[in-house]
């Protein structure tokens, strides 16, 4: 359904959800909601805010609307109607219509304090009001990789074999592994679980001297580990036998060095299509070796596995130095808003200092952001305010 914004006939409900694509006048849309907004409804500047997901769109929507309201209260003084919505006006008396144009001047006035910027720059306005600008100083993207540098040089999470397997997984290449830890480093991390590699190894006693024979019968019916002549390949065979030195010995770097970069589920993937019936026992105890054995293992020996391991300890350090300095990241301050958006407390607030919401590309809220704006406004109990979402779900980054 089309609607026209001009219209004097147009109308909508406190919760208005615009689809509009690209070239179809979404800026103008906005810029006329609010100046509607401001003539017949009594919208107030200061508790209106205007969300877009640039700082350079968020300054030209502020340029736009002084405009947009100087012509119009220039259409209304020369009697001439820019558009139909203002017809009513100009068809009343000459005290009503200088009244609309005073609003519109005191508008243009009130724009420098208008909350018209980023959903960062939102939050952090909403979070030094409510703690009265007590609230932390920025962290530059800088302090932030200086302190991952330093966090690395420190880090006792891998061994020291492990971290030069991790460093070798990568080329050696330190600018290549501090961009994928800094990506992973405010995101949600899980708990890497797994059962202790010694308790697993002590199940295993009674059996660790038969899994490198049934380890290599197995693997003979499975496709990719035999040579030409039908044979194990001497390196499946000096990875089985380095497995079983483990069970048997026990954990140190010298044992798991044989064992890096290993995946044992690969090397039983693909079965043959004909290939002879290995015994019950044989089975059983691979089996027992790739569901009891590999997932504690796994940690250990997977460059992949290392890094989530290495990922999970450096985001919670990285969380408790934020509490410590007293510093936030744009990540960090959405984290906060999402919790204190739950708090009836900072929803009671919320409601006293926005009347009117708008957002521009909505499209491109994340389910952080969507869960910000669903607390604080569309299922905050106390609030009662207006809102305007804009957007173009055709060109949405989140998918």
């Amino acid at each position: 359904m089309s609607f026209d914004i001009t219209k004097q006939n147009s109308s909508w409900g406190k919760r208005l959800f615009v689809e509009a694509s690209a070239g179809t006048g979404k800026t103008f849309l906005i810029e006329h909601y609010i100046v509607r907004s401001l003539l017949f409804h009594g919208l107030q500047i200061d508790k209106m805010a205007l969300i877009t997901f640039t700082r350079a769109v968020a300054n030209e929507l502020k340029t736009r609307l002084r405009n947009t309201f100087e012509t119009t209260a220039q259409a209304l003084l020369s009697h001439q109607p820019s558009h139909d919505y203002l017809t009513p006006i100009l068809e009343g008396e000459e005290p009503s219509l200088k009244r609309y144009v005073r609003i519109l001047e005191e508008g243009t006035a009130s724009l420098s304090s208008a909350t018209i910027t980023t959903i960062h720059g939102f939050c952090d306005t909403l979070l030094s009001k409510f703690t009265q600008g007590t609230e932390e100083g920025w962290l530059s993207d800088y302090e932030k990789e200086e302190w991952l540098t330093d966090y690395l040089r420190e880090q006792a999470v891998l061994s020291e074999q492990e971290w030069h397997f991790l460093a070798k997984s990568v080329s050696y290449d330190q600018k290549n592994l501090l961009d994928r830890l800094l990506l992973d480093l405010e995101q949600q991390q899980k708990n890497l679980i797994s059962e202790p590699l010694s308790g697993v190894i002590h199940r295993f006693n009674a059996d660790a001297s038969r899994v490198a024979v049934a380890l290599s019968q197995k693997a003979l019916t499975f496709r990719g580990n035999t040579r030409r002549d039908g044979s194990l390949r001497e390196d499946i065979q000096a990875y089985f036998d380095a497995l079983e030195k483990l069970l048997i010995e026990g954990p140190s770097d010298g044992r798991m060095y044989p064992l890096y970069g290993w995946s044992l589920p690969d090397l039983f993937a693909i079965p043959l299509a004909r290939s002879p019936t290995c015994p019950k026992e044989t089975s059983e105890l691979t089996t027992r070796v790739l569901t009891e054995l590999w997932p504690s293992l796994q940690p250990h020996v997977d460059a992949e596995a290392l890094l989530a391991k290495l990922s999970v300890h450096a985001a919670a350090a990285f969380q408790q130095f934020l509490v410590s300095s007293g510093k936030k990241t744009p990540d960090s301050l959405l984290a906060k808003l999402l919790l204190l958006s739950e708090k009836p407390d900072f929803q009671q607030f919320v409601a006293k200092e926005i009347s009117w919401l708008i957002v521009d590309e909505f499209q491109d809220t994340d389910a952080i952001q969507w869960a910000i704006f669903s607390n604080l406004f569309l299922n905050n109990p106390a609030w009662d305010g207006l809102l305007l979402f804009v957007g173009d779900p055709k060109q949405a980054i989140y998918g």
